[in-house]
Order: structure tokens, then sequence, then C-alpha cells
């Protein structure tokens, strides 16, 4: 899911990436970790942070981070079906 909590506890739960804007932070990211019942909290699989280009809208910042989730999803995906083999 979007939002660097590891950087900006603040963006810990909804809507992380509004938040992303709305405080100005030069960067956020996308996570990719096992759900548990501490929010954003299980163990940790994929990240990668993304600096946030101030004429950015919500819009393009959500286009950016839904395109970097792709990367982290992927070869996740792919190494658990290697797994299963």
């Amino acid at each position: 899911h979007p939002g660097d909590a590891l950087k900006y506890p603040e963006l810990v739960g909804k809507d992380p990436q509004e938040k992303a804007i709305a405080l100005n932070l030069p960067s956020t990211g996308v996570m990719l970790h096992r759900v548990t019942h501490e929010l954003d909290g299980g163990p940790l699989y994929g990240f990668i942070r993304r600096n946030i280009n101030p004429t950015w809208d919500l819009g393009r910042l959500v286009k950016e981070l839904k395109e970097d989730a792709l990367n982290l999803w992927f070869p996740f995906i792919i190494g658990k079906l290697d797994e299963d083999e």
C-alpha cells in the first residue's frame, strides 16, 4: 500500500498519499508487508521510496505510487510461484 510509515509514522492509516501531499512531505513510498493485527506492523517484504515532485497533484502521486506498487508485487508473486514448484 502507499505510504512511507518507516520514515513518516504520521502516514500510518487511511489515505497516506493524501496526508503526504497535505503535509508537503518531500517523499513517500509504497510498502509491501504481511497484514497483522497491528496497523502497518507486519514483516516488510519490500519497499520503494518515491520523491514527491512539488508540482504533482494527488492524482499524479497516486499514479506514480501504483507503478511502484506493481514493481514490488510482480517479483514477489513470481518468487512465491517459484517456491511452489
